[in-house]
């Protein structure tokens, strides 16, 4: 074995050897005792990068040769590769095509070495994750991935590993330009969206969907969207004014109200304007079986830290942040490290469940905006955009002022999500009767969309009943509790 791991990092990364690093190593050696071995320990490099760095190349899956992984990565790689798992049966992963060679031999047994009892106090290892043979640049590789544990924390590990017949004298040059070319592409987006869900993947459909999104059908108080999109404007162009004023070019912006009333819609509308920006969209802190939620609040602040100038949207606060996750989400935001370049955008539909810290101290999320919900103007303008802009000519009955006035008095207290559901019922009702019945009278249609209107306020009675008992059992636990 070699005196020394050549170990392979980027700038404002340092990774230090341990034991179990030096053993694995040891493993890789004796596997290959004459290949060139690079190592790398994530977060820089990792095998889901990878993966996608080779299928977006071209490189995958023609000279792909052989593949092990876990679920994640198949769920990256079943397009690519034909690959079918029965999870329930325990089966690894099979290739319609044939099969997949003999594994690496330690993955016969459970543990590659060490203690598989975490409590022990000592590392230990799961077995080998993932092995990757591929082409590049007409050498071929093996990428090899562990899950080094150490009591409750893990790391990935990974080795590739090669021979060079082209440029032998380069040594371990043609390992690092391929990490280089990871690393450069992970941390790049085209047309994409960062999401953490369990780890961090780029989603494009978010993007398109942003892309799509349509300003006009946004109904609010006029003020209110203008005055968030003057803060985002001004935030981004600010940032010399900010430096000059020894103010730290952050700012946090919280949307406030109860469900349904546009403020996901305002959102999507705020991101459109500034697509060049990243835009990072945390769905859970959950890191799933390879770490814990404090982990992932760790790993979601300095992405946005590394990603900055950057937005940073955390929808439903009050669900995402748990109680026991509470204190380090705050200290992230408003803690000593720099967040220079990161607006933060939160939105809760229930304001009375989070803590106080969120609510009150400026320097967390210094502007508010409420989400009501919409004034019997803001029903109007909604009919008039959906029910006489948006349809075609044989259904616009609302029309009728005197049908207009009855339905904005019937949806006193509606959100905007429930004058939705009154459109889209409307249309695929009459919709259903013009195919089988042919056209419906104006007096019938006027009929159907106040009964559709009676029955969403039944249906929206029964809800808050629901609810109101609901909260009513949880504060009664909470009391029991205290006592």
């Amino acid at each position: 074995m070699p005196n020394a791991v050549e170990r392979y990092s980027f700038p404002g990364l340092e990774v230090l050897p341990n034991e179990t690093e030096y053993k694995l190593y040891a493993f890789i050696c004796q596997k290959h005792p004459t290949a060139q071995i690079l190592y790398k320990q994530t977060p820089s490099c990792n095998s889901f990068g990878l993966i996608d760095y080779l299928i977006h190349s071209k490189v995958l899956p023609s000279s792909i040769t052989e593949v092990d992984t876990d679920v994640a990565e198949l769920g990256l790689l079943q397009g690519h590769l034909n690959i079918e798992w029965n999870e329930n049966a325990g089966d690894r992963p099979k290739n319609r095509n044939g099969g997949f060679p003999a594994r690496f031999e330690a993955a016969n047994t459970r543990y590659v070495m060490g203690s598989s009892d975490p409590s022990k106090g000592a590392s230990y290892l799961e077995p080998l994750n993932c092995t990757l043979r591929f082409e590049y640049e007409k050498v071929y590789m093996t990428f090899y991935r562990f899950t080094v544990r150490a009591g409750f924390d893990t790391n990935e590990v990974n080795f590739l590993v090669w021979k060079d017949h082209y440029t032998p004298h380069k040594g371990n040059a043609l390992g690092s330009k391929l990490f280089d070319e990871v690393f450069r592409f992970e941390r790049s987006l085209r047309d994409e969206v960062w999401v953490f869900d369990e780890r961090w993947m780029k989603d494009s459909k978010m993007f398109a969907a942003l892309k799509d999104t349509r300003k006009d059908d946004i109904i609010l108080p006029q003020h209110l969207l203008e005055s968030m999109t003057k803060d985002v404007e001004t935030f981004f162009a600010g940032k010399e004014s900010f430096k000059d004023a020894r103010i730290a070019w952050k700012r946090g912006m919280l949307l406030l109200g109860p469900p349904g009333n546009g403020k996901t819609a305002t959102i999507r509308a705020l991101l459109q304007d500034h697509l060049d920006i990243p835009i990072l969209y945390v769905k859970s802190f959950q890191t799933g079986r390879s770490g814990t939620p404090e982990k992932g609040v760790r790993n979601v602040f300095n992405k946005a830290r590394n990603c900055a100038p950057c937005f940073l949207i955390l929808e439903d606060l009050d669900s995402l942040v748990t109680d026991s996750i509470r204190s380090f989400v705050l200290n992230e935001i408003d803690g000593l490290t720099n967040n220079d370049g990161i607006i933060l955008i939160a939105s809760t539909n229930h304001p009375d469940k989070l803590d106080d810290a969120f609510l009150r101290r400026p320097s967390r999320f210094d502007r508010k905006y409420t989400f009501n919900c919409p004034s019997p103007e803001e029903r109007a303008r909604y009919l008039q955009h959906w029910f006489i802009d948006r349809l075609e000519v044989s259904l616009k009955i609302v029309e009728d002022t005197s049908l207009t006035t009855k339905i904005i008095e019937s949806t006193e207290g509606w959100s905007f999500a429930l004058l939705q559901e009154l459109f889209v019922s409307f249309s695929m009702q009459s919709l259903r009767a013009k195919l089988q019945d042919g056209q419906k009278s104006k007096e019938d249609l006027q009929r159907s969309i106040l009964e559709i209107v009676e029955s969403l306020n039944i249906e929206q009675t029964q809800a808050l009943q629901k609810e109101a008992e609901k909260s009513a059992k949880e504060d009664a636990k909470k009391a029991d509790e205290e006592e």
